[in-house]
């Protein structure tokens, strides 16, 4: 959790200003090239720690096998290319639509927040099934922002449906978000035509 708290606003941050910065001002092509690494190292220091979260729940476990390293491999290429189409649709729709994008955020978290209260879930309960309600509060509230960017499984059992409908909505927002950019980009000023086509294709093949 600590690393996508950290790393996800920063990454979203950086991959906007990439998008909307005037490439005719830049004196020091190497901006760009540091600013590009750090978005890919942001990228995998994500990857790897939801990675490490399946891989500790598994070991934790002992019904489950452990992951081998091909299936962790496999575990943070998945990881990588949901992480890079969502934020990279985030960063263009961000380009252009400010006000709206904090509506998506809020509603977004709320009906995760829903979601994550209906599942039953107690994480922050004692080992004699005491619960304390406002801790649990709070962690299910950052664990509604987290599930802005991606889904963690936080309750035991088959979790193939919970990840079916949860990538199904991120789908439905990423094709209706690159919808309004690309019905809105052209009208917009600022924004570099290099990154309409390949932006575009970026999306299409991590998702």
């Amino acid at each position: 959790m600590d690393a996508i708290l950290q790393d996800s606003p920063q990454l979203l941050f950086q991959s906007f200003i990439l998008l909307t910065r005037n490439y005719e001002e830049l004196t020091n092509p190497w901006t760009s090239v540091i600013q590009i690494g750090s978005i890919l190292m942001s990228l995998s220091s994500i990857s790897m720690a939801m990675v490490s979260h399946v891989t500790s729940c598994h070991e934790a476990n002992p019904s489950l096998e452990s992951l081998s390293l091909s299936a962790r491999a496999v575990h943070w290429c998945w990881r990588m290319g949901i992480l890079s189409s969502r934020m990279l649709t985030f960063s263009l729709f961000l380009s252009v639509y400010k006000i709206e994008f904090a509506v998506f955020l809020g509603l977004h978290c709320l009906l995760m927040f829903v979601w994550i209260k209906r599942s039953g879930s107690n994480f922050c309960g004692s080992r004699d099934n005491v619960k304390r309600p406002v801790e649990e509060l709070v962690y299910d509230v950052v664990l509604a922002f987290i599930y802005v960017f991606d889904i963690l499984n936080i309750k035991e059992g088959a979790t193939r449906w919970r990840n079916f409908w949860f990538y199904l909505l991120s789908l439905l927002e990423l094709v209706l978000m690159l919808s309004l950019w690309m019905y809105k980009v052209g009208e917009t000023e600022g924004l570099p035509s290099w990154s309409y086509t390949p932006s575009f294709q970026i999306v299409c093949i991590c998702s």
